[in-house]
């Protein structure tokens, strides 16, 4: 799960959340190839008058790409990550 990262609108599918959470991978945390997220979406109801986005929570199709991205979101703390 990652919190409140990147606009928020109500009507986002989940293939636009998946390209904005690949994007985010890719770019904060400089992976060499693009990891396969077999789900990703916002946690709850769109609060449009929230200053704070939704969660996004999304599942990896393999565990390695979850180490992987674990490994490399600790140190730079550059996204709040919860497994």
């Amino acid at each position: 799960m990652i919190n409140g990262r990147g606009p928020d609108k109500a009507d986002e599918n989940w293939a636009e959340t998946q390209s904005k959470v690949q994007e985010l991978l890719t770019t904060k945390l400089k992976l060499d190839a693009p990891v396969e997220i077999e789900r990703a979406h916002r946690n709850g109801r769109f609060r449009g008058d929230s200053e704070r986005p939704r969660s996004v929570v999304f599942k990896l199709l393999r565990f390695k790409d979850k180490q992987l991205i674990s490994a490399r979101a600790e140190p730079e703390e550059c996204l709040s990550l919860h497994q």
